[in-house]
């Protein structure tokens, strides 16, 4: 149902939005410790891995050389799917069975 679907997606947003607050918060915390010289335990802080790559305002990845692209071709579930209402074959793909899926209700 899209219904449902809106608020899951709603109510993800909402649990990453926190999620990032939280996150945000302990990382100042533990700025303000190493300031000060105090050790909190239960985390660290540490130097990412590599630096970070800022790209132009107009970058445009198509104009890379192709040894610095990464390409992936994916199907068109919605097109495989109209071309097969249409009657038109499709390579590989046939429509399955129908499957249930379970719902949860309040009452």
């Amino acid at each position: 149902c899209k219904a449902e679907a809106a608020a899951f997606t709603t109510a993800a947003k909402s649990h990453a939005g926190n999620a990032e607050r939280v996150k945000a918060r302990a990382f100042a915390l533990m700025l303000a410790a190493e300031a000060t010289g105090e050790t909190l335990t239960g985390a660290r802080l540490q130097s990412n891995p590599a630096d970070p790559l800022e790209y132009a305002p107009d970058f445009d990845p198509a104009a890379l050389p192709t040894n610095l692209q990464r390409v992936t071709v994916e199907a068109d579930s919605a097109a495989i799917r109209a071309a097969l209402a249409r009657g038109e074959a499709v390579p590989g793909v046939t429509l399955g069975e129908r499957g249930r899926h379970l719902r949860w209700t309040e009452k």
